[in-house]
């Protein structure tokens, strides 16, 4: 005695047909939200740094949208140009957050944590952090500037542009990570330490 998981029938050629689902299967992926260690620290540095990476992490949607776009198997999102625009005031507030009086401690606070960690070499500096920012929210621009024709569904934007958009989008995804990421890999000498 034989057992399918699936009902199935035969078609007209002879071969199994599963009940019609090989017509009827959607994919699609969601960005799920989860607690991220560093948003609860006691530190205001440390809270600075895991906003910050939620940020260019909650960049990824798009990235993989874009990519799409530029291997012209995926049509643009307009949820995503919408989503990179707000993503985008949030990291301008965050950055802008940096020239406070209470931004001098925060960039002093992450200098710290990264010398304690033994790591970073882009974050010796306070200038450099701000500089490593202020160079993502330039990419995050000009991506917007780049897609927004296709953004606000007032028109087309060439394949060549795509491509510059999508440069632009990793740039800045790649600055905020250098910057931003306080849970970078441990180093192979120090896999036995823990």
């Amino acid at each position: 005695s034989s057992s399918s998981v699936l009902p199935t029938s035969s078609d007209a050629s002879g071969r199994a047909r599963f009940a019609g689902i090989e017509n009827s299967v959607d994919t699609s992926w969601s960005f799920q939200y989860a607690t991220f260690p560093f948003l609860h620290g006691k530190e205001d540095s440390i809270v600075f740094l895991g906003q910050c990476y939620l940020l260019g992490e909650e960049l990824t949607p798009l990235l993989v949208n874009m990519k799409g776009v530029v291997e012209q198997t995926e049509f643009f999102q307009r949820d995503n140009y919408l989503l990179l625009t707000s993503i985008r005031r949030s990291l301008v507030s965050l950055v802008e957050a940096l020239y406070t009086d209470k931004g001098q401690s925060i960039r002093a606070g992450v200098i710290k944590y990264f010398e304690s960690q033994g790591r970073n070499r882009f974050t010796k500096e306070d200038v450099k952090i701000i500089v490593l920012l202020e160079s993502a929210l330039l990419n995050l621009g000009r991506c917007i500037d780049l897609v927004k024709p296709a953004g606000l569904l007032a028109g087309s934007v060439p394949a060549p542009t795509w491509a510059r958009a999508l440069d632009a989008l990793e740039k800045s995804m790649n600055n905020i990570q250098v910057v931003c990421d306080p849970d970078q890999p441990l180093d192979p000498k120090d896999w036995g330490k823990l």
